[in-house]
């Protein structure tokens, strides 16, 4: 009995420590996407919710997860927040683009401090955590740019030849993102990243079922995070 309630009280003792420190952690973006023209600057608002300071570290990568070196730089790649501030991070391409939209990540990541230490320099048996937050980087030239909006109307829709699949086709030189899809208001599996990168294609099964309606809907996400709804004829 002894042993099980020894056992119980070093569950809820790092079960504590777990919370406090989750609680104190508190970074958020200011924004769940970025588009970065090529030779310019674009500021991101990093902010700490939390009451204690907190160290961030910032860095871009490919979609391979490599360095996309000047193509995408950001500063600063490391700070410290103190509790209840924010920070402008500048996202930059110094790239000189080209004739389609190019998609890069930008990490954000949170380095909670050191366990305070008790009279006897022995320092506390919390668990901390370093939560990471992960975003697109659209980079784009400024001649690309003029031609985004409602770019997803050249989109088309078409019917596999076996009949269970749907080919969404991007024939622009854009990334589109898929919230969500349905089919006479049924929703259909989209996948984990939802993109259509610029000239190519994107399956969605159908199933077993046999397709009876004529038209698909398609809630893409913008460049500024919201939905917006299309409407495509099934070729």
């Amino acid at each position: 009995m002894c042993c099980k309630l020894k056992s119980l009280l070093i569950f809820f003792s790092v079960f504590l420590s777990l919370f406090v420190e989750q609680a104190h952690a508190g970074f958020s973006l200011g924004s769940t996407r970025l588009v970065v023209l090529s030779q310019d600057t674009q500021v991101l608002k990093v902010l700490n919710h939390g009451d204690i300071a907190f160290a961030m570290q910032a860095w871009a990568e490919t979609e391979s997860g490599d360095n996309p070196g000047h193509a995408l730089v950001v500063s600063p790649s490391f700070a410290k927040l103190a509790g209840d501030s924010s920070l402008d991070l500048k996202v930059m391409s110094l790239s000189g683009g080209g004739d389609m939209e190019q998609l890069y990540y930008l990490n954000v990541q949170e380095i909670p401090p050191k366990a305070k230490k008790d009279h006897n320099g022995v320092r506390g048996n919390q668990v901390a955590f370093a939560i990471r937050t992960k975003i697109k980087v659209f980079v784009r030239t400024e001649a690309l740019q003029e031609q985004r909006r409602h770019a997803e109307k050249a989109v088309t829709v078409s019917l596999s030849e076996d009949g269970k699949q749907l080919h969404i086709n991007n024939p622009t030189p854009f990334y589109f993102t898929i919230d969500t899809a349905s089919l006479g208001g049924n929703m259909l599996p989209v996948s984990k990243t939802g993109l259509v990168p610029p000239m190519a294609k994107e399956a969605i099964d159908i199933g077993a079922n046999a397709l009876v309606y004529e038209e698909v809907e398609i809630n893409f996400i913008d460049d500024y995070g919201a939905k917006r709804l299309y409407r495509y004829a099934i070729q």
